[in-house]
């Protein structure tokens, strides 16, 4: 199976770092969920789940989430007491244990992690423009995995063979939740909503302030936007896809609504207007005009017509 540790940050070099990690790991309530939706064999000599499970997040905070690089902290004491083991497992048996964890598995790291950001929710909320929010950002990263045959390996839109994973990060860029996907997953995959849906729920568990949930262009759907409505305490920006429509519409209704002379300087090539529009949602054909579901859209339309060191073009951009 896949396994979503939730810990994340630049390698750690330090003892101090590295037990700064085995302090959190330490949690009693941890151990025993884990140990919970693990299967038991009961033998003589077993390393328990949990140290199994710090064996492999140890080597992921230094940088090497290659099972095979357990064997390197053998004769390192520092690493076995520093996440409180009194011994390391096997690069086979280490590869054996996790790969034989049910699904449910999962769901200790997300709880786990959920419970570390709540014992320091002050830390994921900012003010902005003087309302306290707790900023949840999403988007997909592929991996590039070129040359290797594992499963799920595909066509990124980033011109490789990878993985596709989504990403949510709370606060100034706290881990939240993330999902490994097939490299040709596009960003607004089957089951997304779903997944966005079960993050808004994580970072409520968080913190009582109001979600802002951000998003670019390739998660603007009708769904999406219907579902993030109806989220409770939450509000929400996505880039929106314009898709086919004319972009001279919108600098016209910018214009208008601004004023021809109150544009904003760009650069020494272009001006920017800005403006607000109630959109309809799609799918309300047969709904009357005075009881069709709008959303706000702002927007901010550049009318380019020199490039920035003032070569003029052929024709403006917008």
């Amino acid at each position: 199976m896949d396994i979503e540790f939730q810990l994340t940050s630049s390698p750690i070099t330090s003892t101090a770092g590295l037990a700064f990690i085995g302090d959190h790991l330490k949690e009693t309530k941890l151990s025993r969920h884990l140990s919970s939706v693990c299967p038991h064999v009961r033998k003589s000599g077993r390393i328990a789940d949990i140290d199994v499970a710090k064996s492999m997040i140890g080597l992921l905070c230094l940088g090497k989430p290659d099972f095979d690089a357990i064997g390197e902290y053998r004769d390192e004491p520092f690493f076995t007491r520093s996440l409180g083991l009194d011994r390391l497992p096997s690069p086979e048996t280490l590869r054996q244990r996790i790969a034989s964890w049910p699904e449910k598995t999962r769901h200790v790291w997300r709880d786990f992690n959920i419970r570390r950001l709540r014992r320091n929710k002050k830390y994921v909320t900012e003010k902005i423009h003087g309302r306290r929010y707790a900023a949840v950002d999403v988007d997909v990263s592929p991996m590039d995995n070129s040359d290797t045959k594992k499963e799920g390996v595909s066509w990124t839109y980033k011109k490789f063979d990878g993985y596709a994973p989504i990403f949510a990060y709370i606060g100034p860029g706290f881990m939240l939740n993330n999902e490994l996907r097939p490299g040709s997953a596009h960003s607004n995959h089957q089951g997304t909503g779903q997944w966005i849906a079960q993050t808004l729920q994580m970072a409520r568990k968080i913190t009582d302030e109001t979600i802002l949930f951000t998003a670019d262009s390739g998660n603007d759907s009708s769904d999406n936007v219907e579902m993030l409505r109806e989220q409770p305490n939450t509000d929400f920006i996505l880039k929106r896809n314009l898709r086919k429509q004319d972009p001279a519409e919108w600098l016209a209704l910018a214009k208008e609504q601004t004023g021809e002379k109150k544009h904003e300087e760009v650069d020494i090539g272009a001006r920017a207007w800005y403006g607000a529009e109630d959109v309809v949602l799609p799918g309300q054909d047969d709904v009357p005009e005075d009881s069709k579901v709008k959303q706000r859209v702002v927007f901010r339309a550049t009318e380019r017509f020199a490039r920035p060191n003032g070569q003029y073009l052929f024709g403006d951009e917008i």
